[in-house]
């Protein structure tokens, strides 16, 4: 009879904002975005080219390969700007 060991959870490899980054096995958006020091109201956040609710980001679960992009607003002078965090 033989035995398996437990492996320890792999790292999921994502893009952000261009960017390859490992995360442990079972994030959300909302986890990554409190890693990164982003206030979640201030961003909005697309997963594999579709935008997301505010409401999503607790729930939204990151799997390997997937694509995220965080943009930020900006605004202040003569025009406001959007730019990515």
């Amino acid at each position: 009879m033989s035995s398996v060991s437990p492996r320890s959870p792999q790292p999921a490899s994502i893009t952000v904002n261009g960017a390859v980054r490992d995360l442990p096995d079972g994030w959300s958006v909302g986890r990554l975005l409190a890693d990164m020091g982003v206030k979640s109201a201030q961003v909005a956040v697309e997963v594999n080219q579709r935008v997301l609710d505010r409401g999503e980001f607790a729930t939204c679960l990151l799997r390997p390969g997937d694509r995220v992009e965080i943009i930020t607003f900006v605004g202040g002078g003569a025009s406001d700007e959007v730019g990515q965090v």
